[in-house]
């Protein structure tokens, strides 16, 4: 994945989770329409590791 995509991806999550901060990470994802395989592996591309998963 390369870093750009992996850091939009990340970036809609988060701004779906600011908007309702009670949901996970997994309701985050399908509130941006992205998938949860496809965060995990922005965040593995972009921090290395998954941490709070």
């Amino acid at each position: 994945m390369e870093l750009n995509t992996a850091e939009q991806i990340i970036s809609a999550v988060e701004a779906a989770h600011a908007q309702a901060e009670h949901l996970s990470a997994h309701n985050a994802c399908k509130a941006a329409g992205v998938a949860f395989a496809d965060y995990k592996a922005a965040r593995l591309a972009v921090y290395g590791l998954n941490p709070g998963l």
